[in-house]
């Protein structure tokens, strides 16, 4: 959204955004007073809790110190130029591939394996574009309001097939005294997505979640332990969050935070699966905050 277009879709209260873009998707709308699905929660959390850390963390730039500070700059992927501007960026001393994106935003990013074939004016172009979007107008994540847009440019993960890593993501639901993490593992990045749903144990989970479900039996990285200890400490602070984790063959990157995946309006099925996510995340306290 352009800036020029901020004043007048803020003057449209959060929680009837939240509920009108609810109740596009689902065809009813949530409840936010009494909240039990795993989505209904998701939408209330974006109207209640709002923490300078959490902005910190959604920021692709900032959340970088938070992770250096929690588990080490050795699980970062390397981070080769950034600036406020497409011209800020020197991208002939940059060695391919690598990915562009921006750091306060989701979707956003262009993928680069020869430089030479780079069209700097389409690109520059689009960038602008979307360093002038501020992500919190459509859908109401505040986290995202107040990161001052800017361009990354990060190494391109690729594995020993040459092919983009698998993304394991994390759904981080933390009890006190435990968290108890469910993972998701996508495949097929920037082609055709396919996901799966497994427990920490590795018990494979009937359900899937805006893609369709990968078929095949999937077996955990040999350091799957370190992938959950390293989720953990990331995790601590917050009821709930979403640690997102690469691992190009033994080797352990990551790849972002998440407080409201897909903004809260993916559906799942079967629709039981909102409410076991639900009771899940219910019982982490989180609408006690």
């Amino acid at each position: 959204m352009r800036i020029s277009q901020f004043k007048k879709k803020y003057l449209s209260s959060d929680k009837r955004t939240i509920k009108k873009k609810y109740k596009q998707v689902f065809g009813f709308e949530p409840n936010l007073k009494n909240p039990k699905r795993f989505t209904e929660i998701i939408n209330w959390c974006k109207l209640h809790i709002r923490t300078k850390l959490m902005t910190q963390c959604s920021d692709k730039l900032a959340v970088r110190e938070y992770v250096k500070d929690k588990i080490g700059e050795e699980y970062l992927v390397p981070l080769l130029a950034y600036g406020k501007t497409w011209d800020s960026i020197n991208f002939t001393q940059l060695e391919a591939p690598f990915i562009i994106k921006t750091n306060h935003g989701s979707g956003g990013n262009k993928i680069v394996h020869d430089i030479s074939k780079l069209d700097h004016l389409t690109s520059k172009n689009q960038f602008s574009d979307w360093l002038r979007e501020n992500y919190y107008c459509g859908l109401r994540e505040w986290q995202y309001k107040n990161i001052k847009p800017q361009i990354l440019v990060e190494k391109l993960l690729m594995n020993s097939e040459n092919e983009i890593p698998d993304d394991y993501k994390f759904y981080c639901f933390n009890y006190g005294s435990d968290i108890e993490l469910i993972i998701e593992i996508t495949r097929g990045r920037f082609k055709q997505i396919k996901r799966a749903f497994y427990t920490e144990d590795w018990t494979k989970l009937p359900t899937q979640v805006a893609f369709p479900m990968c078929i095949e039996e999937l077996k955990p990285p040999e350091n799957f332990k370190l992938m959950c200890d390293l989720t953990r400490k990331l995790a601590k602070p917050f009821k709930y969050v979403r640690v997102d984790l690469y691992n190009v063959d033994g080797e352990i990157f990551f790849g972002e935070l998440t407080f409201s995946p897909f903004s809260g309006l993916m559906e799942i099925t079967p629709d039981e699966w909102d409410f076991v996510l639900g009771e899940k995340l219910l019982k982490t306290g989180v609408l006690n905050q």
